[in-house]
């Protein structure tokens, strides 16, 4: 679920320059894959909020004119840069715990990443549709996927640390909350995954942004 605000300016019928804020939830849990075994055991889920900051340039398919009924609506096409704001948890002891704190795949410890940055930057794009319902209102659908930079929204990107160290450095609950499988099979509680692979860095994380829109003009030809 999301929500957001928009100012959108029609500089010409066929062309529109958007800035926006929105926020947003994302999660996910192993435990809803359908992937594999492998995934199942792994166990791991998160949960984040989004806040993003942004500018987009419109194209629109056919012209758009809000104060002429021919020209009133719309397909168009969108992309532009972002800004964003994420923070992963994770449920564990009857509490949420923010992960990036904990390291959970050693980053911050010798010899290990730095921790992830928790501000980062994507390019949304996407397609959307408009249609103004007079001069002054016009209500939208719009769809558009984000690509980022980080491979860390789910907390998740590389491998196993050495589980030892982690919970020396950073407490048990950071051990637990990097390696979970025990709570899923008993019999791997002595298990050591020690430098075991736990994601995927080699490709980045995406998420969509998607809903209804409406906006209300702020002049009597509707081009703003």
């Amino acid at each position: 679920f999301a929500l957001g605000v928009f100012g959108r300016y029609n500089f010409a019928p066929r062309f529109a320059v958007k800035a926006h804020f929105y926020s947003g939830k994302i999660s996910g849990s192993d435990r809803n894959s359908a992937v594999s075994e492998e995934t199942l055991m792994r166990n791991l889920s998160f949960r984040s909020k989004i806040y993003e900051l942004g500018i987009q340039g419109e194209f629109n398919i056919l012209k758009f004119e809000p104060y002429r009924k021919d020209f009133a609506f719309t397909p168009y096409l969108f992309a532009g840069v972002s800004g964003f704001h994420f923070d992963p948890e994770a449920y564990y002891n009857r509490k949420w715990h923010k992960l990036n704190e904990l390291g959970t795949e050693g980053q911050g410890l010798p010899g290990y990443e730095e921790q992830y940055k928790l501000y980062q930057v994507s390019i949304p794009a996407g397609v959307g549709f408009k249609i103004a319902l007079n001069e002054l209102a016009t209500i939208g659908l719009e769809m558009g996927i984000r690509k980022t930079f980080t491979d860390y929204l789910d907390d998740v990107s590389t491998q196993y640390p050495v589980l030892a160290d982690l919970a020396e450095a950073r407490g048990e609950d950071a051990k637990e909350l990097s390696f979970r499988t025990p709570e899923v099979d008993k019999t791997t509680r002595i298990f050591e995954p020690d430098g075991m692979i736990r994601g995927n860095p080699d490709k980045k994380d995406w998420y969509m942004i998607g809903g209804f829109t409406i906006s209300i003009s702020l002049n009597e030809e509707g081009y703003f």
